[in-house]
């Protein structure tokens, strides 16, 4: 009788190449499996953006100003002189705060930073209680994707968030109208030492009338969490603020050098939002900078800003 053929099985030599294969080629994928899952989250943080961004272009064609920050209450002598931070927070549910993301309950403490008993207040108002919340109607818009879960830390990352929001409005141009992004002569101080976008110094006198288009002027950017959390829990951007890169990263390792470059999101007056890519030591400082807009000039700002009304 003949016997049938036996099925030859594979010899250990043989899986072993095999996963060793699967190995080398999972190696060479993952890279780029991990990029193009960051560009993914990078392309809906732009699209968050862009949503935040035209839900404050419909508040602008509702009352003919930008939303307010916290900044445009501290320029104009409302925080300091009537101990608020924004406005005061009242228990009226549907009552609306004075800016943009709702985030006015600010109670420092004297190590800076927050009190933990103002958390719950903070969730409850942010972003629902926004001047633009009206017109977004969705608290997730407000967070980026690649936003991290756990405590703030100063690192290229940043780790976690506020959990409420990860963007923040320009400190300075609040209740401004978008057509009137223009310096006056300031006859009270002898010039600005600014830079370019290359960061190359120069000179701008007190008699140069600067005019920044709709396009040049950012609106939206997104902040460091350490910066928006772990000291500040609002979403107002200024010079002393940072953004945070953390999105297709060219650095590796807990510590990398401040010059070390990633991408952000920011988005701009005229409505566009780009993904430029900045050192992830990145201050508030160099961005206003970059346009020649010098929003740590008190003089200055006395000129550029309006004045609230009375509501």
């Amino acid at each position: 009788m003949e016997h049938p053929k036996r099925r030859r099985a594979f010899t250990q030599i043989e899986v072993l190449v095999v996963v060793a294969i699967i190995a080398v080629l999972v190696a060479i994928l993952m890279p780029s499996l991990r990029q193009a899952r960051e560009m993914t989250r990078m392309s809906i943080c732009k699209s968050n953006v862009k949503q935040v961004v035209l839900g404050m272009h419909y508040y602008i064609t509702e009352y003919k100003v930008l939303p307010a920050t916290q900044s445009t209450f501290f320029l104009n002598n409302l925080y300091w002189g009537n101990g608020w931070w924004g406005n005061l927070r009242t228990d009226e549910s549907q009552r609306l705060n004075w800016v943009w993301d709702g985030a006015c309950n600010r109670t420092s403490t004297s190590g800076g930073g927050y009190k933990e008993a103002d958390l719950p207040k903070f969730r409850a108002d942010c972003p629902q209680r926004g001047t633009i919340f009206k017109y977004i109607r969705n608290p997730k818009t407000y967070l980026c994707p690649s936003e991290q879960q756990g405590p703030p830390t100063d690192t290229p990352l940043g780790g976690g968030g506020n959990g409420r929001s990860s963007y923040s409005m320009s400190a300075y141009i609040g209740y401004k109208a978008p057509e009137k992004m223009i310096r006056p002569p300031c006859p009270l101080t002898t010039g600005y030492l600014l830079h370019d976008p290359d960061a190359v110094p120069r000179d701008i006198y007190v008699k140069t009338r600067l005019v920044w288009s709709p396009a040049q002027m950012f609106l939206v950017v997104e902040e460091h969490p350490y910066w928006n959390m772990g000291l500040n829990r609002e979403g107002n951007f200024n010079y002393s603020d940072r953004i945070v890169t953390r999105h297709l990263p060219g650095f590796n390792g807990p510590e990398p050098a401040k010059t070390s470059k990633g991408r952000t999101v920011i988005g701009y007056v005229d409505g566009h939002v780009d993904s430029p890519l900045y050192s992830w030591y990145t201050t508030g400082y160099r961005l206003y900078r970059e346009i020649g807009f010098p929003g740590e000039d008190d003089d200055f700002m006395k000129l550029f800003l309006p004045r609230l009304p009375n509501r």
